[in-house]
């Protein structure tokens, strides 16, 4: 684990202080070093990186399989599930609209899901921006999941079976690990 922060971390330093100057051949060579070596280090089945400097692409890669067994080749195009890591992105986008004063993290849920609703009223009524993203919605771990995994149901349909879910923690204090909070956050 130590390794794979370590090289992670170097990475993101070198692109970091490249992209902070201009982008010379030489170091769009390191990036590509960097990435084969990370690749050879850590063996993933099949990666691809991309780096953007001012809404454009100026190096991309992509090696090793995204189906292993069929020997299908990654390409730039690829698509990788990343879990969880898209709570990350959902909770930085949010954060860069309060930093615009496009929202607060106190502004209500319902102000901008009027249809939004749980089971408990207060819970409603009260649930802030900051709430969705901090597993304190009221809910248990994972409640409301098989409403949007391997279903067909839309995001307003999963939100509007999210009133049947039991409330089971207290409302902002208790954490309970949520993805569906993450899905209205990330909705509009």
């Amino acid at each position: 684990m130590k390794r794979i922060i370590t090289s992670v971390s170097f990475f993101i330093l070198i692109s970091v202080s490249i992209l902070n100057s201009q982008i010379s051949n030489q170091d769009l060579a390191r990036i590509d070093d960097i990435v084969k070596k990370a690749f050879d280090v850590f063996k993933p089945t099949g990666l691809t990186v991309a780096v953007v400097k001012d809404s454009a692409i100026v190096y991309h890669i992509a090696i090793g399989f995204s189906n292993a067994e069929y020997r299908k080749p990654v390409n730039t195009t690829s698509l990788f599930n990343i879990a969880s890591c898209s709570k990350a992105f959902t909770a930085l986008s949010i954060g860069i609209l309060v930093d615009e004063g496009k929202l607060k993290w106190t502004d209500k849920v319902v102000d901008y899901f009027p249809e939004f609703k749980l089971a408990d009223d207060y819970i409603t009524k009260e649930m802030t921006i900051e709430d969705l993203l901090c597993h304190r919605s009221g809910l248990g771990t994972f409640y409301g999941d098989l409403l949007w995994y391997n279903t067909s149901y839309t995001d307003e349909e999963v939100m509007k079976r999210m009133r049947n879910e039991p409330i089971t923690r207290r409302f902002g204090i208790e954490f309970g690990y949520q993805n569906i909070m993450f899905m209205i956050a990330g909705d509009r």
